[in-house]
């Protein structure tokens, strides 16, 4: 892409590693003709060139990066779909004012809802990282295409939303060194 244009990262060489497995490694790896590669890597990561290197710009799908793992939103959407009494549900990253990176999962609910058997339940269905602190809210905003409009959904919240004994363990979940956000400059290794 031209300098200043956004497209997707591609990593590929000498030095890409390879699955045990070759079925995997096939679904993993295609060629990249245009390249000049019988293998690459597509990363999902969109990347501009400054000029002087490469900047994360985002992520072609809903993956995010939380205390050091990659996540992908829609599975912590599905999970709060499943929990009994939620209407709709919508998970996403947000920032403490003091700097703490938070998975909430915001979810509109019928009445009778318990946050804290709710809770329990993501204990039990999913890894600790994964589970978001529980925001009730009363819509769900979508875009026009009918997918979660995650940067509508409210915050800071109001106090009282999060649930029980949320702002205890709220500082979980922190931004650690190795989180790449939009705007981070990666340094060219060339």
């Amino acid at each position: 892409v031209p300098e200043g244009e956004e497209g997707e990262l591609i990593i590929g060489g000498v030095g890409l590693a390879r699955y045990l497995d070759d079925a995997k490694d096939q679904v993993a790896y295609a060629a990249m003709p245009s390249l000049g590669w019988s293998r690459a890597y597509r990363s999902g990561d969109r990347v501009r060139f400054d000029g002087v290197g490469i900047v994360f710009a985002g992520r072609k799908d809903e993956q995010v990066k939380v205390g050091g793992r990659r996540i992908e939103l829609g599975e912590i959407d599905s999970a709060l779909l499943q929990l009994p009494g939620v209407t709709g549900a919508g998970a996403a990253v947000r920032k403490s004012a003091a700097g703490n990176t938070l998975l909430v999962g915001y979810v509109t609910v019928e009445e009778g809802f318990s946050t804290k058997a709710a809770t329990e339940q993501l204990r039990q269905d999913l890894p600790a990282a994964l589970v978001p602190r529980l925001a009730v809210v009363d819509t769900i905003p979508t875009r026009t295409s009918g997918k979660i409009d995650r940067d509508a959904l409210p915050w800071p919240l109001a106090d009282g939303v999060l649930g029980a004994g949320a702002r205890a363990v709220a500082t979980v979940a922190t931004r650690t060194g190795a989180a790449v956000r939009p705007g981070d400059r990666i340094p060219a290794a060339w």
